[in-house]
């Protein structure tokens, strides 16, 4: 219905993976946007509290299972935390406290569900009827996310009145969950949830690979949440406005939106502090080592990328950007200069190592996005 009105131009579109998800974020925008409006209310109310109670009996089964008593064995760094021990036998006897409260736990649970819904309908000291009370459906997924990893709750959340559990946490008032099961967001769906001041808390229901590592749900929840805590100064009107012309840019074809969106994504992900209009080398001084993770992950996408970033015209402006630039790829063939630089990344069969390749494969996309963007939009 009203999300058709704003659909399509913030879209890649072509069946774009970068748009996962887009229709739940178009939701949460018209539901921020119109909070009298009871039926866009209704729709994002509903699917959080189904989403709720399907990740409980999630949660239910996989403490009941052998699966978990496996995974403590054979792979406990899943729940590593660091207020927590990853000793076997502290895992262990964490599962077992669970599964002798979980009465307590599924009855404290039911309950606020209850209330959520009782406030959902007449309101409450902390919002209108009819207004989905974000912070308090966040904290029973973190909830949620925190018996995934066998992470006893404080106590003292039992014995509070009402929602108050939601103030156990410090959570960012436009921060809303996504709850696709697996957590993972589309590029582009992020990127304009940010741009409408959402920002996106990835929920899985299940344990899950990040940033090159695997890790029980609420371990995914604590790092997408401190990402977070990172865009609160943001300053985002001139991204913003390069975002919405990208996307309109009748002359670049969905691969060219793609590889511009996911630099942008890169820039403010990882990068907060460093934006179009700051000097290039400054993003391209920051170390790599530490973004190993976030290069091998997108590999697959950088690969695709060289149609446009292993042009020679781009290649050798990136080489005259500065003249000992052939630094800031890090390679570990010493025998790389500058001279042959793009003879050595075009030869067939390839002498570089995988990741050698795929560092320069990240850092020649960058540059051509930077490029084409101050070219066009400063």
């Amino acid at each position: 219905m009203a999300a058709s009105t704003i659909q399509n131009i913030h879209r890649i579109g072509e069946k774009s993976l970068y748009d996962k998800d887009m229709d739940f974020v178009e939701n949460l925008i018209l539901s921020r946007m119109n909070q009298r409006d009871k039926e866009i209310q209704y729709i994002i109310y509903n699917k959080y509290i189904n989403d709720l109670e399907s990740y409980w009996i999630v949660l239910r089964n996989y403490i009941d299972s052998s699966n978990i008593e496996i995974d403590i064995k054979n792979r406990p760094t899943i729940f590593k935390n660091p207020e927590y021990s990853t000793e076997i036998i502290e895992l262990e006897k964490n599962l077992l406290e669970i599964r002798s409260k979980w009465d307590i736990y599924d009855d404290f649970f039911k309950k606020r569900i209850i209330e959520l819904n009782k406030n959902f309908e007449f309101g409450s000291i902390y919002n209108d009827p009819y207004v989905t009370d974000i912070m308090g459906i966040l904290s029973l997924f973190d909830l949620i996310g925190s018996l995934f990893c066998l992470n006893i709750p404080h106590w003292n959340i039992f014995f509070r009145t009402g929602l108050n559990y939601r103030n156990y946490k410090d959570y960012s008032h436009n921060e809303y969950p996504l709850t696709n099961e697996e957590g993972l967001f589309g590029i582009n769906t992020w990127l304009y949830a940010f741009f409408n001041d959402i920002l996106i808390v990835g929920i899985p229901n299940r344990v899950q690979s990040f940033d090159l590592e695997t890790k029980c749900s609420g371990e995914f929840i604590r790092h997408d949440m401190g990402h977070n805590k990172n865009y609160l100064r943001y300053k985002k009107s001139k991204s913003k406005d390069i975002y919405y012309k990208l996307l309109n840019d009748k002359n670049l074809s969905r691969l060219q939106k793609e590889l511009h969106i996911l630099i942008m994504w890169i820039i403010i992900h990882e990068f907060p502090r460093v934006n179009y209009d700051t000097n290039p080398k400054l993003f391209f001084n920051s170390n790599l080592r530490k973004k190993g993770a976030l290069i091998q992950d997108f590999a697959d996408d950088f690969n695709k990328f060289k149609k446009f970033s292993y042009t020679h015209e781009n290649i050798q402006s990136f080489l005259k950007f500065k003249d000992d630039s052939i630094v800031y790829i890090n390679i570990s063939d010493k025998n790389i200069t500058i001279e042959n630089f793009e003879t050595v990344i075009r030869q067939t069969p390839p002498i570089l190592s995988d990741s050698d390749d795929q560092i320069i494969a990240y850092l020649l996309a960058i540059w051509y996005s930077f490029n084409y963007i101050r070219t066009y939009f400063f």
